[in-house]
């Protein structure tokens, strides 16, 4: 006769786990109730003190800077920290027009300045100020020629014989064009984020400029530049649905910290953008833009024709793969018409504010500062001076 199985014991078995299973199921559900409950409660808190009229949650001070130079159409800052001397080539940052330099060190905790700080470089930035109507006439001439008296500020502070120039956007476009002009050979790299060169190849937005030139022109006429609300409106218009998406994603994100400083941070920029001088906006939408006559070789800057061509330095071109105006397409070509022999395009994660200040930027920010520090060791700088901000040498800050 064949002994009884033991199918009790596994059906007490079975039972057992049951039981546990609903258990675990619910204590995970009351406490994803609290956890949603005090979520709730914090929300509820932050928008009535958004709605009381605090315009903002969060609070923050920007890395420390010391301006080193000032000039009528800009100001030269310097980010210090506690060391005295750089083994490194300095770095200067280039900010496009229409927006302050802030982008580069939004926040304490995500900063493109403090991230190549804690690599010990010696980090300087370009500040072209807010321009009004009384500065209509300042010319793309102007601005590179700037470029140039803020690169021998750089050199005369550190010793070094050359320095490094980052540039984002159309500050990417003004490195290219400083570069092509130095016959002085000042540069030693040059990266350019989401800076477009052939605009031939820049979707929908180089056939759109052709369209849309005289208006255009007709607004920064009639306004005598571009006003601070224009600029942002048109960077508005240009993802419609952000305008929607991105408050409806605030209040579902009321209740994280992180979320709402990184949130408030870029508003912040937002409610920053500065007025665009009426030559140089004429002067890049019709030549550089419509005309693309800076890629075609045709582009005429201080009496002499921009040969892209002439650029030599070590060059890295970074596109945002979801970047609509430093399309992908748009800035690849700048690797046919240099003559760098170390040049390198490379595409990141995010759009064209994404991929320098968004969640995934400091995978960008990383993979600048390794390119940047396997070709910018140098002697350490002689007699450079010691510099303080309010009598004090900085502590190294942290990201």
């Amino acid at each position: 006769m064949r002994p009884k199985s033991n199918n009790i014991f596994d059906i007490f078995e079975t039972i057992e786990n049951s039981v546990d299973i609903l258990e675990m199921a619910r204590e995970d559900a009351h406490n994803r109730c609290k956890r949603e409950f005090y979520r709730g409660i914090v929300r509820v808190v932050n928008a009535v003190k958004i709605l009381a009229g605090g315009k903002y949650l969060t609070k923050f001070e920007r890395t420390p800077e010391e301006v080193v130079m000032v000039d009528p159409q800009f100001k030269l800052k310097r980010f210090w920290q506690d060391y005295q001397q750089s083994p490194y080539t300095p770095i200067l940052f280039i900010p496009p027009l229409m927006v302050t330099p802030q982008i580069y060190d939004l926040r304490p905790r995500h900063s493109f300045v403090r991230h190549l700080l804690n690599y010990d470089f010696d980090i300087f930035m370009l500040d072209f100020g807010a321009p009004t109507k009384k500065d209509k006439n300042i010319s793309l001439d102007d601005y590179i020629q700037n470029i140039g008296l803020a690169v021998d500020r750089v050199r005369e502070l550190t010793n070094a014989p050359t320095v490094s120039l980052i540039g984002y956007s159309m500050g990417g476009i003004f490195s290219n064009i400083f570069a092509a002009l130095d016959e002085s050979q000042r540069i030693k790299n040059i990266v350019a984020l989401g800076s477009p060169c052939d605009i031939s190849r820049w979707p929908t937005y180089g056939e759109l400029a052709k369209t849309i030139n005289q208006p255009i022109n007709f607004i920064a006429d009639t306004l005598e530049g571009v006003p601070a609300y224009v600029s942002r409106s048109i960077f508005e218009m240009m993802k419609p649905l952000n305008t929607i998406s991105l408050p409806a994603n605030l209040m579902l994100n009321l209740w994280d910290e992180e979320y709402i400083e990184g949130y408030e941070a870029m508003e912040r920029w937002f409610d920053d953008f500065v007025g665009y001088p009426r030559d140089a906006f004429k002067q890049f939408f019709n030549e550089v833009v419509t005309d693309n006559k800076l890629f075609l070789g045709k582009l005429v800057i201080a009496g002499k024709k921009i040969d892209l061509n002439k650029i030599k330095s070590p060059y890295l071109a970074l596109a945002g793969k979801q970047d609509f105006l430093g399309h992908p397409q748009a800035v690849q070509p700048i690797m046919d018409v240099i003559s760098s022999k170390d040049k390198t395009y490379y595409e990141v994660s995010g759009g064209h504010l994404g991929m320098l200040a968004g969640k995934h930027a400091s995978d960008t920010w990383e993979y600048i500062a390794q390119w940047l520090i396997v070709r910018s060791k140098t002697s350490r700088y002689a007699s450079r001076k010691k510099e303080t901000i309010n009598g004090k040498l900085k502590n190294k800050v942290t990201s």
